[in-house]
Formats: C-alpha cells, sequence, structure tokens
C-alpha cells in the first residue's frame, strides 16, 4: 500500500473523519490506478471512497485494545527519524555508485569528448585478417606480457587458437614494451607482418603514425623510415614479394629495402599543395566507401613494380572549419579541387618523361615516368615507377 496510507487506531487525540476519507482516498486511488477519475468514472470512485470511509468508521468504533493511545506528536517524530534513515542510506548508495564514473569522465560532455576520443565509438569485430592457409588472424591479450597483444589464428569451424605473433617479438631493441598493434598487414608468404601504430587522426581517420616489420623467419624487428620524424609515415604497404615496403611521409613517397634498411624517396616536391601517394580530404571522402584506407593513393603493380600517384590542388580558400574536434568553428586553409575538364582522359596516359632512379642497393633500378590522369582536373597528376 501507499505511504500515505497510515494507522489510524488508538491515537491521542483521537482520529477525525477527515482523516479517515484522505486515508480511504488513497486506498482507492491505489486501487483503480486513478489519481484523478474521468468523469465517466467519477460517480463509481466517489461512491467507493464513501463507502470506504462508512467501513473505517465502523472499524475504528469496534476495535478495542489494553494499550494506552499513542501520541501523534512522538509517532510523527520517529516517521520522520526513518525517512531520514532511509534518505541517508539512499544517498550513500548513489555516491558510491556515481564515485567511479566522477572519477574517470570529466564533468561535462564536450566536443571533444565526442569525436576526439574513443570512448564513444562502437566496437566491432577487431582487427581481422583472413589467411591463405586457413581461418583468419585476430588480436588477443598477451598471455606473457601485461597489456601486451598477440596475433592469433582462429579456426572459424572450432574456434581453435593459434598463437602466430606473441607480445613478446613485438619489443623493440632497447624497450621494455611491445609496441602496440592499430593496424597490420601481412606479407603474401605470410612471413612478414606489417604493423601500424602510434596513430594520428588525418581529417576522419587514423591514417598517419609509424609503422614496423616483423620478419617471423628470421625474428627480427625493425622500425620503418626509421629517419623519417615520428608518426608521419602514411599509407604503408608491402611488396607482393615482401622484400620491400613502401610508404608516404609528409607528402612524398618512398621505397624501403628490407633487407638492408636502405630508403628510397622517390618525390621530392610534396607540400601542402603537391600530394603525392595519397589525395586530399575530398578525394578521401568519396574513396572512403571503397578503400578503408580512404586517400591512399598509390599501389604495388607487381612484385617489382609501384605504382604512385598524387593530387596538386587547383586552389585554395578560406573557409570555417568543419572538424568536429574544435568546440567552435574557426577559419582555416583547405584546398578546393576544381572540377574536371569537358573531355576527360580516362586511364594511365604517358608523356614520355622517363627517368631513372636508383633504388636501395645492388643493381636494382627504379624507372619513373611522369603521366596525367583527367579526372583530377588541372592541375592533377599522376606517377608510375617500375622497377628492374
Amino acid at each position: 500500500m501507499c505511504r500515505n496510507i497510515k494507522p489510524l487506531f488508538n491515537y491521542a487525540p483521537a482520529v477525525t473523519p477527515d482523516e479517515i476519507r484522505a486515508a480511504s482516498l488513497q486506498f482507492v486511488r491505489k486501487v483503480s490506478g486513478f489519481t484523478h477519475p474521468s468523469q465517466a468514472n467519477a460517480g463509481p470512485f466517489n461512491r467507493a471512497v464513501d463507502e470506504v470511509a462508512h467501513a473505517v468508521h465502523h472499524l475504528m468504533d469496534s476495535l478495542v485494545t489494553m494499550a494506552g493511545p499513542r501520541d501523534r506528536a512522538v509517532e510523527a517524530a520517529r516517521g520522520r527519524a526513518r525517512a531520514a534513515k532511509r534518505f541517508a542510506k539512499g544517498l550513500a548508495i548513489l555516491l558510491c555508485a556515481a564515485a567511479p564514473l566522477a572519477a574517470q569522465q570529466p564533468d561535462s560532455l564536450s566536443l571533444d569528448r565526442l569525436f576526439a576520443s574513443a570512448e564513444f565509438q562502437a566496437r566491432g569485430a577487431g582487427q581481422v585478417r583472413w589467411l591463405d592457409s586457413g581461418g583468419y588472424s585476430s588480436l588477443a591479450p598477451s598471455t606473457e606480457i601485461q597489456g601486451g597483444t598477440d596475433i592469433v589464428r582462429v579456426d572459424p569451424r572450432t574456434n581453435a587458437r593459434a598463437v602466430l605473433v606473441t607480445a613478446r617479438q613485438l619489443v623493440p631493441a632497447g624497450a621494455d614494451r611491445p609496441i602496440r598493434v592499430q593496424g597490420y598487414a601481412w606479407s603474401a608468404d605470410g612471413q612478414k607482418l606489417l604493423i601500424f601504430t602510434n596513430t594520428q587522426r588525418v581529417w576522419r581517420s587514423n591514417t598517419r603514425g609509424d609503422y614496423w616489420v616483423l620478419d617471423r623467419a628470421a625474428g627480427r624487428l625493425q622500425r620503418v623510415g626509421a629517419d623519417r620524424p615520428a608518426a608521419s609515415l602514411m599509407y604503408a604497404k608491402l611488396s607482393p614479394d615482401g622484400t620491400r615496403v613502401g610508404f608516404v611521409s609528409e607528402n612524398d613517397l618512398y621505397v624501403q629495402n628490407l633487407a638492408d634498411g636502405a630508403v628510397t624517396r622517390l618525390t621530392r616536391d610534396g607540400s601542402r599543395t603537391t600530394l603525392n601517394g595519397r589525395f586530399d580530404w575530398v578525394y578521401e571522402e568519396e574513396f572512403m566507401l571503397f578503400a578503408p584506407e580512404g586517400a591512399d593513393g598509390w599501389r604495388w603493380t607487381g612484385p617489382g613494380s609501384l605504382t604512385g600517384s598524387w593530387t596538386r590542388a587547383a586552389s585554395g580558400t578560406s573557409c570555417s572549419s568543419t572538424t568536429p574536434t574544435r568546440s567552435t568553428p574557426s577559419p582555416s586553409r583547405c584546398s578546393i579541387p576544381r572540377r574536371a575538364p569537358p573531355t576527360p582522359r580516362r586511364g594511365w596516359a604517358s608523356c614520355r618523361r622517363p627517368a631513372a632512379r636508383r633504388c636501395g642497393s645492388g643493381s636494382r633500378v627504379i624507372r619513373g615516368t611522369t603521366t596525367s590522369r583527367g579526372w583530377g582536373g588541372p592541375g592533377a597528376r599522376t606517377r608510375s615507377w617500375s622497377s628492374t
């Protein structure tokens, strides 16, 4: 019953008719579910209140007891004490439950918490890679190093797991902790592992960071582009034969020979408006539907061939920033590509300007051909290289 229905018998001073009717009203409200009945139900509702009040009057007159009457003031004080105790207990429980949340979260919801942190990001299936040998690889907490990550092979039929790479194998020389695996890719033969770590956000996704290559057969872990600034590498990919890795850094394209670590710089004109091996924010928005890398702008075309492309921004303008990590929009410079010519050329068209470059050690030579691509509009160009 509702707490508003109080004991009425054996009080001093005695209960009044108004108190009996008030208690009867609460009883009828409780059993009917109506606080204020509709006009159609008002008659039966009020009649029930009258009948309950009449029955209570007869009950109070008929009851007898040998105990002395209870003092109303004393009972009221006891009721207030019980209520205060219940309130204090509930408040203590609430504070204990809220304390961990208050320690972990800022005081207010902000755009930085929503967009600049991973606090509200949806959790997907994780870093899953299908293997030619059967099953798929995934990340799992390390069984040896606390906070580390193992890469395991999973049989989807039986869910059996086997460790392919341990967290201990991902500890760089001179370090005491394994690198954090935020992305990875296998070579075609599964003997080399390209690892993406220390990632930074570029436009919509974390596409800039550091790369490492683990040679499973040799047990050697080497950093890609070690002479480049930290967290400046983008879109690194192993060559199909697993002997080299190409990457973009500060808008220029590079190739590293994994045998001796030699790095060859393929382009030298990278700038804020000349993007070698990657595209700008407009193309990222379009290509995101087809490639998880987003604005990745270069490809290996064969075991010994590398093709890199870039887009030169045709114009720039001052616009309102749409980066959601800022509390208030502010003007910023952004490149706006121009529309394509009326009759764009499709595919790759050679401009017949070959150039020879030496890549790494030995007799490996990179030959470059400057080409143009119609859909990029004025100023949009591409380059390709092949090695022999």
